[in-house]
């Protein structure tokens, strides 16, 4: 299905033509002053207390493994793991977690250590997975099972338990527990919105896809004055939290040729003072991850990019331009 840029008017915009671009212009006289805008999700915190809440949250997420009654702790890796036991640093390739570890020994198998793991899963956490190892040379084997908790605010990101079991040497059963807590970074205070902004142009923009077709690009556009309304277009894109640094394989994502730019000036024919842009992907509406987030730049110069799974959809309804479903397409508006 396609859809066309419509219901400008209805937002009380003078319509413009100007050089194959469909433009409305909304303006209003300066409003009240408000209250100072939040830079970055209320509540984020700093580096510092996000790391050390962090390192908390790894110790408390290892205190709630259950294991079996007669479970005896041991401060080094069991003997005769096969190497099945060895830390491996962190569970996912995040930059930015704290990890803890401890191991324990047993005289119960580990079919019966695997199965009281998977039937007494840790308070306020899901089971998220499971993996096996073998080595057909030796014969030997481990199976683990994993757990995770939900993220705490824009502090903690992905939280996990792994547990590893196998035999040892000489008939006893060796196991570690592996604790991960992703912090997350803040965004900087310095990267907003400069406070000069006064209009904000929002921009569809079109190319061909394949770019080889060489048709010419289209664009529409409308360009916001009015003061509530810059100031919501701002507190929008200065409330986003930034990219973290994750490790995320990323899908298949069909190009569609959409961008959507937001530019922020002082004035309407003032240079551009901040700009936040993002591809409109399908089937995704583009800037909820990692693999598309929101390009951010304060005067030219690239800032950390930004996450939101509502930009799009907010920005939108703010220009009055059709929602974005799937993968229906936005288009130049005739």
């Amino acid at each position: 299905m396609r859809r066309n840029l419509v219901g400008l008017a209805a937002l009380g915009a003078l319509s413009l033509i100007l050089s194959g671009c469909a433009g409305a212009v909304l303006a209003e006289r300066a409003s009240d002053t408000t209250p100072p805008i939040q830079i970055g999700p209320p509540g984020q915190g700093t580096a510092a207390s996000n790391r050390a809440a962090a390192r908390r949250d790894a110790a408390t997420l290892l205190t709630r493994v259950k294991l079996p009654a007669g479970v005896v702790p041991t401060a080094v890796e069991p003997l005769g793991d096969h190497d099945y036991l060895k830390l491996s640093g962190n569970i996912e390739g995040d930059a930015a977690n704290a990890v803890a570890h401890t191991w324990w020994t047993t005289s119960d198998p580990p079919s019966k250590v695997l199965a009281y793991l998977k039937s007494h899963v840790p308070a306020r956490a899901s089971q998220s997975g499971t993996g096996s190892e073998s080595e057909s040379r030796t014969g030997t084997s481990s199976q683990s099972v994993d757990f995770n908790w939900p993220a705490v605010g824009p502090v903690l990101g992905d939280r996990e338990l792994q547990v590893t079991v196998t035999a040892l040497t000489g008939g006893r059963t060796g196991i570690l527990a592996e604790a991960q807590s992703d912090w997350l970074l803040p965004r900087s205070p310095s990267e907003h919105v400069p406070a000069a902004a006064t209009a904000v142009r929002i921009t569809l923009q079109q190319r061909s896809i394949p770019v080889s077709t060489r048709k010419p690009v289209t664009a529409s556009y409308v360009l916001i004055t009015v003061p509530r309304t810059v100031l919501r277009a701002v507190r929008l894109v200065d409330s986003l939290p930034v990219e973290q640094p994750t490790a995320i394989m990323c899908p298949l994502i069909l190009l569609t040729g959409q961008s959507l730019t937001v530019t922020y000036s002082a004035g309407p024919a003032g240079p551009a003072l901040a700009r936040a842009q993002v591809s409109l992907q399908a089937p995704s509406s583009g800037g909820a991850t990692s693999c598309d987030p929101i390009r951010f730049s304060i005067r030219g110069r690239a800032q950390t990019p930004l996450i939101s799974a509502t930009f799009v959809r907010q920005i939108e309804q703010l220009a009055g331009f059709p929602r974005v479903h799937g993968s229906d397409a936005l288009t130049h508006a005739p």
